[in-house]
């Protein structure tokens, strides 16, 4: 081998705790997720505004507006649905050259 490939992953198994608040996982559309910024310190403060709506765009924009998504309503769609699971994520893959090439026998 003369080159490696490199990415990071992570994922998300949006597990909650007995007893505890719902985990946030966003505001979510069809089409993509975003974390409202100051998410935490809302939450740990109790402000009620993670639990509205919020508009990314233009407002009559397909997919513009994002509804709060927590991991109990989460896991609800996907036992109704049958369908989605944990969220991964990767980085973009970077290909380092070796200094020197290693053989594998196989």
């Amino acid at each position: 081998m003369t080159h490696v490939s490199v990415y990071v992953k992570d994922n998300f198994t949006f597990t909650d705790v007995a007893g505890d608040a719902s985990q946030y996982l966003g505001h979510w559309s069809r089409s993509h997720v975003a974390i409202v910024p100051a998410h935490q310190v809302a939450a740990l403060s109790n402000v009620g505004w993670l639990e509205y709506a919020v508009v990314h765009g233009n407002v009559h924009a397909k997919d513009a507006v994002l509804y709060p998504v927590k991991n109990a309503e989460f896991r609800a769609w996907q036992r109704k649905h049958n369908q989605g699971g944990d969220f991964i994520i990767y980085t973009d893959k970077i290909v380092m050259k070796l200094d020197t090439p290693i053989s594998v026998a196989l």
